[in-house]
């Protein structure tokens, strides 16, 4: 639950190609957000920094203006522009936010950063309110993420790790005498900076908090407020959250008392078990189980030992006769005389047949929804499917997707241990639906953990009609996310299309960690060739693939991504049947830059994968265009989550959403990791089912 309050992972850049960033004063922009502006400029982004206020002293003025020049020379972006407004005495008015929101439309922003509303000094705050203002304005165009300068962030929902930018924020940060002449800015922003790594990795030397936020988000926190409400509203928030803690703080303590009820309960239930009576009574303990579907009505009272003392006796005439009737269907003639004749003898119905007509009638009403959900249950025999009757999905497969499925496929996909199957057969005996989970190793934030790839999850048409919580479906997906363990359903994910996964939100099953991205690159005609070579010709292919994986997952360890070693490239792309890959190294043997894997698409060349850190992605989109432009393709398209649109980016992409969801598991243990991993999985075409 600590998460709620901070984040426990740091991403490595914010998200937004065009950046705006509003600074109350010269200084603000690089104590409070230097390390993004680092990141920032080392991509490749557009930035634009304003520096909103300048003092009465024109010679003062001059000096912050050229110390705030100085320090975007050493980060490496254009010169700030300076709107010149009182130093001291920014309110919050329409007029500062019509100038902002006209400003941020002139230079085509995706993201503005600028200070927060929690800030002490109030030409901050103000910035903050208006910037607020002219975001809510702009209707979802733009971001805004809140730095912190003088007053850390309540509850910063972004952590960014700036250990690479950790010097040169240093450094610009000593552009500024005329402010650290008054006091030690620099020595306090640095303190922050590590003191915002107190919940991430250690490998994590320095870290900035942000606050980032849609317009809708705004509004729906109410931080589109007027100033004194939102300061009522802040202070109502935080002593919101103060009374939150101590809950937590409380809700702890009750779980580890009800933590030491079980252990207890635990003991007990296993002497039971080793004792004698547990044993007798086993065929009693049987037949209450298989009458358990039609006790709605008195199921507390078989829970009693007196339940029968309490019982109206009109209903237990009326159970009584039911027993009588169910066991003269399920045991022999003289099976029920066994047990109901002494009883029934015990508890006579009251002689007044039209009132017991009407209760009998209004009980009768009752039992069809009972029995309704006893034949439910009786419909369907759900298990494990077998090796031995894996041919038994080829004909469901034919119906679903109305393609024939080739056995090497489904034998490479599953065989082997490779992957786990539940399966529903009806009452004929055919089977009729088919949940599977393809056993991957997933780098969960820096560690591994084995879990499953959902896919070929089929339900036959002639059983679709119940997709609810009384249909197969849900069954069948029930018995396969109890079977797995609890980091396992922590990190099992799938690539659902919108209709899937509507459903299996709709059940409680899924929640989405992020969507797909479809980049289309336009390849020109070129005539250099790519430095690469066939990496199932190299000698030590798979020392050098093992080498790029862990450098990968190092660099990495904030994301989510599927594990992509050696083991697993042979597996996916030279063992696959009928794959026609491309697998390609990138550099030489002795300085290896990356892995890449493609596959030709008509007149596309499909990016699947890569197998590198961050600096070859240039290099590696290079050297597909290049592949692209031999093969006289005219495009590369990938699939891409949210982290690496920024990282494969480049003036001739274009990009649009595709209707394929990032779904990860949201049932008990595993829930609310959607929301600690939205916008953190690393993924592209070869980590999907579909190509």
């Amino acid at each position: 639950m600590e998460r709620f309050f901070i984040p426990y992972q740091a991403v490595s850049s914010l998200s937004g190609h065009r950046v705006a960033v509003l600074a109350p004063h010269a200084d603000d922009e690089v104590f409070g957000c230097g390390g993004a502006l680092a990141s920032f400029v080392a991509q490749g982004r557009s930035i634009h920094v304003v520096v909103v206020s300048d003092e009465e002293d024109q010679a003062t003025t001059s000096i912050r203006h050229a110390e705030s020049r100085a320090a975007a020379k050493v980060m490496g972006y254009a010169p700030p522009t300076f709107w010149g407004l009182a130093d001291g005495q920014l309110v919050h008015s329409d007029t500062l936010a019509d100038k902002i929101r006209v400003w941020l439309l002139e230079v085509d922003a995706d993201l503005v950063l600028v200070t927060s509303c929690w800030e002490m000094h109030r030409d901050h705050r103000a910035l903050a309110e208006a910037t607020i203002r002219a975001v809510v304005a702009l209707e979802g165009r733009v971001r805004v993420a809140f730095y912190e300068v003088g007053q850390p962030l309540p509850t910063p929902n972004t952590l960014l790790d700036i250990t690479p930018w950790k010097e040169v924020k240093e450094r610009a940060m000593a552009c500024f005498p005329s402010q650290l002449a008054r006091q030690s800015y620099d020595r306090q922003i640095r303190a922050l900076n590590v003191y915002r790594t107190y919940s991430l990795p250690s490998t994590v030397e320095a870290a900035e908090a942000y606050r980032v936020l849609t317009a809708q988000e705004l509004v729906e926190y109410g931080l589109d407020q007027e100033p004194h409400t939102l300061s009522g509203a802040l202070y109502r928030a935080d002593r919101e959250q103060a009374v939150l803690r101590k809950t937590l703080s409380q809700e702890r303590r009750r779980f580890a008392q009800q933590q030491d009820r079980m252990g207890l309960l635990n003991q007990r239930l296993e002497a039971m078990r080793r004792g004698l009576s547990w044993r007798l009574t086993a065929s009693r303990r049987l037949f209450g189980h298989r009458c358990k579907g039609n006790l709605v009505l008195v199921g507390n009272a078989l829970g009693r030992r007196l339940g029968f003392l309490a019982m109206p006796v009109h209903v237990l005439g009326h159970f009584l006769q039911w027993i009588r009737n169910h066991l003269a269907e399920r045991f022999p003639a003289d099976s029920a005389s066994r047990y109901v004749p002494k009883v029934t003898s015990l508890f006579r119905t009251p002689a007044e047949p039209e009132r017991i007509r009407q209760r009998q009638s209004a009980l009768d009403a009752a039992y069809p929804v009972v029995q309704t959900r006893i034949l439910g249950e009786e419909r369907w025999q759900i298990e494990f499917l077998p090796d031995t009757r894996s041919a038994e999905m080829v004909p469901l497969f034919q119906r679903v997707f109305g393609i024939p499925l080739d056995p090497a496929f489904r034998e490479w996909k599953y065989g082997q241990g490779r992957g786990r199957v539940v399966a529903a057969w009806n009452r004929a005996g055919a089977l009729v639906a088919h949940y599977g989970g393809l056993v991957r190793t997933v780098s969960f934030f820096g560690t591994p953990v084995e879990t499953c790839q959902v896919g070929d999850v089929m339900v036959d048409p002639a059983e679709r009609g119940v997709l609810t919580r009384k249909g197969v479906f849900f069954r069948m997906t029930q018995v396969f996310y109890e079977s797995q363990g609890r980091q396992a359903r922590q990190a099992a994910f799938g690539f659902p299309n919108q209709r899937a996964f509507r459903v299996g939100k709709r059940l409680g099953f899924y929640d989405s960690a992020g969507k797909m991205y479809l980049r289309t690159w336009h390849v020109p005609p070129q005539n250099s060739r790519p430095a690469m070579r066939d990496l199932w010709a190299v000698a030590d292919w798979s020392g050098i693939a093992q080498e790029l994986w862990q450098k990968m997952a190092a660099e990495c360890s904030h994301l989510v991504l599927v594990q992509r070693d050696a083991e697993y490239l042979d597996y996916r792309y030279r063992q696959r049947p009928k794959g026609n890959y491309g697998v390609y190294l990138m550099g030489s043997v002795e300085q290896a830059q990356a892995i890449i894997v493609v596959k030709p698409r008509g007149d596309v060349l499909d990016w699947m994968d890569y197998v590198g850190t961050r600096a070859g992605i240039e290099g590696a989109l290079a050297g597909v265009k290049g592949l692209a432009a031999r093969a006289g393709l005219k495009q590369v398209q990938a699939w891409l989550t949210e982290p690496m649109l920024d990282a494969f980016f480049d003036k001739t992409a274009e990009t649009q959403e595709t209707d394929v969801e990032v779904a990860q598991w949201d049932c008990d243990e595993s829930r609310g990791e959607a929301e600690l991993t939205r916008g953190r999985w690393w993924a592209m075409y070869g980590d999907t089912d579909f190509l």
